[in-house]
């Protein structure tokens, strides 16, 4: 029998099987938070979970061909769906995918269900007449059970001794996902700040508009999620309009939650905005910062646990954006206390230079790459809204994929430590630009012990990250580069 909703992901046990096809390791990291075949609510997923034990356990590897092999010899190819549906497991999942959330919310679920069983036994008990201490003896031993069981979960992720504590080469580098393209990493806290009439409420609703449709934001590729725009800022009138003029239609999953409502928006630490997080897993723009929590901005001791709520929700599933004032002094980016640049992964100051009418959008802080700066122009009415005239970015993605192309045509089969040597590049910076060049521009082919060797693909590559219409607009605007870079 299919579980309820309430109590069953089927996203997050999809997320689990194709990631363990996808790549090898994930069922290790699956087996380390002891996750079992009975842990999954669709009998589908049991059967294709199950059946990758198997394989497992036999040490054969986990992939298409095997597994599709060994649903067939077990007669379970035809109940979970066919071919088709095991082919669809891989959607969506990306390159070196960790599955630890997904365990967990599985696992979570799983414990639900079993609860809600262990209490319809108890009521179908009483309901025959039985003595309620008699009815405690009998599920006595599956309630233990139940906790035995879910204590080891728990430790098996605990470190206890000096031999769990892993040494330098057994630390794993997660790889990082971008819902915008080199700008904004999935499942981080993002800084935008700038002076009133910096254009940091387009931005922001121009980035919500790209993010729920999936189009691309300031030329970069975007992932598509549900967005949350938090306002206590701005006036429900200066909302509507501003999203007429960007062209931003109704949207189920896009959500305004905005001081104007009886029930004004929560601040940093309610409740409700984790629940929405682990949930929905959205995008949440927050406008403006100041007004979504009651510390001081300039005393480290208040906003130190005002930065440790917002990664909570980082940590649950969304992505924040903090739209923020600058300072006053004109030398600071952004205003108040050194723990709000500490507490977020990446920083933006907004700037707008009202004679010739440019954005500077000037990255001060990146714990994941390079602090670059993009320079756009204000269309507001047209189709594209704000039209990029520089972006360093994207010149040094092409020179360092130029780079690695280089090396994998002179040298085919290097390993990725061996391509990163050779090409100078931090292991951070080096496995993100492989990432995002495979299939692409190289494809790999796994040898002994899970070495990756790295091979060109063909002529047909393109050197460009982002989309083909940003490097033409880049090319568009060339005449308008060199006065712009002198003065921004």
């Amino acid at each position: 029998m299919e579980s309820s909703s309430l109590y069953a992901n089927p996203e997050a046990e999809r997320s689990i099987l194709g990631a363990i096809l996808l790549d090898n390791l994930a069922y290790t990291e699956g087996a380390k938070y002891r996750l079992q075949v009975k842990d999954f609510a669709l009998d589908s997923h049991r059967r294709i979970y199950a059946r990758m034990v198997d394989l497992a356990e036999s040490a054969r590897p986990i992939d298409m061909i095997t597994l599709i092999e060994e649903l067939d010899r077990h007669k379970d190819l035809q109940a979970i769906g066919d071919v088709g549906y095991v082919s669809s497991l891989l959607d969506g999942v990306p390159d070196r995918p960790s599955i630890e959330h997904y365990v967990k919310i599985v696992r979570d679920k799983a414990l639900s269900r079993n609860l809600i069983r262990v209490g319809e036994k108890i009521e179908r008990l009483l309901g025959r007449g039985g003595f309620a201490d008699e009815v405690l003896a009998a599920i006595e031993m599956e309630i233990s059970g139940l906790v035995r069981e879910n204590e080891l979960s728990a430790a098996s992720n605990r470190i206890q001794t000096w031999e769990q504590i892993p040494t330098l080469d057994e630390l794993s580098i997660p790889e990082v996902s971008w819902i915008v393209e080199g700008m904004i990493p999935d499942r981080s806290i993002v800084l935008w700040a700038g002076e009133s009439g910096s254009y940091k409420t387009w931005l922001s609703l121009w980035l919500a508009k790209a993010i729920q449709e999936g189009r691309e934001f300031l030329g970069r590729k975007t992932i598509q999620r549900p967005v949350l725009y938090l306002d206590r800022e701005n006036p429900l009138t200066v909302i509507k309009e501003r999203c007429s003029l960007l062209g931003i239609i109704s949207s189920q999953n896009l959500r305004f939650w905005g001081s104007w409502e009886g029930a004004p928006p929560p601040i940093i630490g309610d409740r409700r905005l984790l629940k929405i997080a682990s949930k929905i897993q959205p995008l949440i723009i927050v406008d403006s910062f100041i007004r979504f929590h009651k510390g001081d901005e300039n005393s480290a001791a208040e906003m130190a646990p005002i930065m440790a709520e917002l990664r909570k929700l980082a940590h649950a599933g969304a992505t924040v954006v903090l739209q923020h004032h600058k300072g006053k002094a004109e030398c600071t980016h952004y205003r108040g206390s050194s723990d709000i640049k500490a507490g977020v992964d990446l920083c933006f100051a907004v700037n707008h230079d009202r004679e010739r009418n440019v954005i500077s959008i000037e990255c001060f802080k990146n714990r994941f790459g390079q602090e670059t700066t993009l320079a756009v122009k204000p269309q507001i009415g047209n189709d594209d809204a704000f039209d990029v005239m520089q972006d360093e970015a994207l010149l040094l993605e092409r020179e360092i994929e130029q780079r690695l192309i280089g090396l994998i045509e002179r040298e085919p089969g290097l390993s990725q430590g061996e391509l990163l040597k050779l090409a100078g590049l931090p292991l951070h910076k080096g496995r993100c630009a492989l990432q995002r060049g495979l299939r692409r521009l190289w494809r790999t082919e796994q040898g002994l012990h899970g070495r990756l060797s790295y091979y060109t693909i063909g002529p047909e590559s393109t050197f460009s990250v982002f989309q083909s219409s940003s490097s033409e607009k880049l090319k568009s605007s060339s005449d308008q580069l060199q006065t712009i870079e002198g003065q921004l």
